[in-house]
């Protein structure tokens, strides 16, 4: 059920998340709302920021597919670099947060939201400058793993394995960025039978990487961007990121 992001002040199982509420959103006493799955699967602000940023390298910025949009905070971002941003997710009670969050910051008019299964959208008509996904991770629980494995863990999430949901999404868009837990396994993220140039970001906070983001086609000429300058936090944070260039040939 999604809810005002106060109402989960007292659930213990978002405990932890709760208490890094202005971290996830520098809005959130502005009335963001949020699901109870939502709290650990939102990007938080400052990465979700730069994540967009990275868009930026591409002449054309009209429209942009968000896959796996959950309660909206890359969302949010996107919307701030692209003129229109089509939002997709399974989860109602996510797409109905997601509605309230591009409202409190004020990028309601550019979003257009998709409630569904992703493998049955049908936007034929519609063309899109790039995509990005946020496959679902497994919940908390991935984090206390040594590593996150792509092929098991989407398939146990989503269904199909890294190999299909790469073959999916570069039907929309060649320029894709993929958001990634920190301890992905770096081989896994580019499948056998892929070639051509990738690249891959890591993002710190306070020296300690906290995710990672593949991107591919004309996204990974963006290694001339700098990270913004983190939001104004209790506790102020420092965010950067990291870029490897690679290649891989036929």
């Amino acid at each position: 059920m999604a809810r005002v992001g106060d109402a989960f002040s007292d659930d213990p199982s978002v405990e932890k998340y709760y208490g890094q509420r202005h971290r996830l959103w520098s809005r959130f006493d502005d009335g963001v709302w949020m699901t109870q799955k939502g709290w650990c699967e939102v990007t938080p602000e400052a990465i979700a920021c730069f994540s967009s940023e990275l868009h930026k390298v591409l002449e054309k910025k009209s429209c942009v597919l968000d896959l796996f949009c959950g309660c909206g905070g890359d969302t949010v971002q996107l919307a701030r670099v692209y003129e229109k941003v089509v939002a997709v997710d399974i989860d109602p009670d996510a797409i109905e947060a997601a509605k309230k969050n591009v409202e409190v910051y004020g990028v309601g008019d550019r979003v257009s939201f998709y409630c569904c299964d992703f493998r049955t959208l049908k936007l034929d008509n519609m063309e899109f400058d790039a995509l990005h996904c946020s496959p679902p991770w497994g919940g908390p629980l991935y984090a206390a793993a040594p590593s996150f494995d792509m092929e098991n863990s989407l398939r146990a999430t989503i269904g199909m394995d890294f190999l299909e949901l790469l073959g999916f999404i570069t039907k929309f868009s060649r320029n894709i960025t993929i958001f990634l837990p920190r301890n992905v396994l770096l081989y896994s993220t580019i499948p056998s039978g892929f070639t051509g140039n990738f690249a891959i970001y890591r993002h710190y906070v306070n020296d300690r990487c906290k995710a990672v983001t593949l991107l591919l086609g004309d996204l990974v000429n963006c290694s001339s961007l700098r990270p913004p300058a983190a939001p104004v936090y209790s506790l102020k944070e420092k965010i950067f990121s990291r870029i490897e260039k690679r290649n891989r040939a036929s």
